[in-house]
């Protein structure tokens, strides 16, 4: 039997070589896609365990406590704690008035929604929980209490422009910041729904809310600061004691704090929403990071200068009375060091005059006798003891109110040296009508 015989030339031999290193390239350009679009599809995939999610990564907490514990050292949760505890110290102690209780209660929403967040991811972020997916209803429900902790920072604003401003034309303003506010809720409602739905806090529709939340407070509070500014600067707010350290005092206080919370507000607006194009850009999260641990400590600040405000106020003033009828009685006389106004009594004049002091002194007692925080805001705001050389009549039941409207500051102040001044005006008064007698 023949046997066939294959006879292998050269450019046959050339020809299997070539489909063999063909097949070969083949191959490896498939492995090759393969593996690019499995990369591209787990990219695809975030969930809480990614690291683009910030919420679960590199954290395995065996149990909630241990995981609650290990949470607490984070910047943005310990910062919020801190603030309540001194914020709540310094309300309890010298805070009154609208402004001291929206401070207390926006500090504690915070307090109150940075607990819900870390004990929400530490409690989806155990060992146990590693491998369950589902929709964490407290990050949504978290966002009401942020809205009120971050807006609350134009309404204290607010109350500062309707302090500084003498006039009534603040409506329009107010109105502008209540209706800001509308679009600020839908805004950080649709960023904690968004959360809630994907299970994380760092979605890909997170970066863009946040910019777009900022940049609306930061227009509100662009809009309040330039009607502080317009206020004071042209609105004839003066200074009728000539007291000007104090009330160069607190315009410095005010506008360095409401330029910085301005000039932050902007900042983090504008980087969050740069992020979003950019989010492979590291030197732009780290940025953001920067910034919002500043503004999640605006509270404090505000409160910290409240309180120094406070302290300069009591350093630098003094409730002063007077009453046309008795104003020829009395001589206010200006206390180059103190920057004060005393009470000097002329007792040439002051035997005609006794029956009129008494009915004015019991009106005093009855004035000035106010009780609880809250009382004090009846006075007018910025309602000064103006004193004139050309004029005998003097404007009865004045007090010299610094930004009273704002923290009730004179509640107390210098009730101890007003009650002197009154007690020896009336024991001398006393005294002259026994010896008349």
């Amino acid at each position: 039997m023949m046997k066939k015989v294959y006879i292998f030339n050269e450019e046959r031999g050339q020809k299997l070589l070539n489909s063999i290193y063909t097949l070969n390239v083949i191959k490896y350009l498939k492995k090759k896609l393969y593996i690019y679009i499995m990369e591209t599809y787990q990219n695809s995939i975030r969930d809480k365990n990614s690291p683009e999610a910030g919420t679960c990564y590199n954290t395995n907490y065996n149990n909630f406590y241990e995981g609650l514990n290990y949470q607490i050292k984070d910047t943005f949760f310990f910062s919020f704690i801190i603030q309540f505890l001194l914020v709540s110290l310094m309300y309890y102690h010298v805070g009154s008035g609208k402004y001291w209780k929206v401070l207390f209660l926006a500090s504690l929403a915070g307090l109150i929604a940075a607990i819900i967040e870390h004990s929400s991811i530490a409690f989806i972020c155990q060992k146990s929980q590693r491998s369950h997916h589902y929709k964490v209803v407290t990050f949504f429900i978290e966002e009401f209490f942020w809205i009120f902790n971050e807006y609350s920072i134009p309404y204290l604003n607010l109350i500062k422009m309707e302090t500084f401003s003498q006039i009534n034309s603040n409506k329009t303003v107010k109105y502008l910041i209540f209706a800001l506010f509308i679009p600020f809720s839908l805004i950080r409602l649709y960023n904690g729904y968004d959360r809630m739905m994907m299970g994380y806090l760092q979605t890909e529709k997170s970066t863009s809310t946040h910019g777009l939340a900022f940049g609306v407070i930061a227009v509100a509070d662009i809009i309040c600061t330039i009607c502080i500014f317009h206020s004071v600067t042209f609105s004839g707010v003066d200074d009728p004691l000539n007291n000007v350290d104090l009330f160069s005092f607190i315009k410095k206080s005010s506008y360095t704090i409401l330029i910085m919370v301005d000039i932050v507000s902007i900042i983090l607006s504008v980087l969050y929403i740069i992020s979003t194009f950019f989010p492979s850009n590291t030197a732009l999260s780290s940025s953001i990071t920067l910034f919002h641990c500043l503004k999640s400590e605006f509270l404090l600040i505000l409160t910290t200068d409240a309180l120094i405000l406070k302290y300069e106020v009591n350093n630098n003033s003094i409730i002063c009375l007077s009453n046309s009828s008795f104003a020829s009685s009395i001589d206010l006389t200006r206390k180059s060091r103190s920057n004060c106004y005393s009470i000097e009594i002329r007792t040439s004049v002051i035997d005609n005059n006794i029956k009129s002091i008494n009915d004015t002194s019991s009106q005093y007692n009855r004035f000035s006798n106010f009780s609880g925080k809250d009382n004090i805001s009846q006075l007018k705001r910025y309602s000064y003891l103006h004193s004139k050389d050309n004029t005998s009549q003097i404007k009865s039941y004045s007090t010299l109110s610094i930004v009273d409207s704002i923290t009730n500051l004179n509640k107390n102040i210098n009730e101890k040296e007003e009650e002197t001044h009154y007690s020896n005006f009336n024991k001398y008064s006393n005294e002259k009508e026994g010896a008349t007698q």
